[in-house]
């Protein structure tokens, strides 16, 4: 079985890795219309859902990089 993007990062944060969800889509903002908010784009709505963001910087060593791919693979293994 595979692993909802809230297990995910459950597990990363249990191996002291920092993860957040994707993002919120364009057209679901509060500032804008309801009329818009009511639209459906089903790709960004699952991206939005099931996507994650993962630690990103210029300032990730090389081995934080590898860390966090290898915890990513067996946590993969493992479920």
């Amino acid at each position: 079985a595979s692993l909802s993007r809230d297990q995910m990062a459950v597990k990363l944060k249990e191996a002291g890795i920092d993860s957040r969800p994707f993002f919120v889509p364009n057209h679901q903002m509060p500032y804008l219309p309801a009329q818009v908010r009511k639209q459906r784009f089903p790709v960004a709505e699952k991206l939005s859902k099931q996507g994650m963001n993962l630690p990103s910087s210029v300032k990730l060593t090389d081995d934080q990089v590898t860390y966090v791919a290898k915890t990513i693979l067996k946590i993969v293994k493992n479920s």
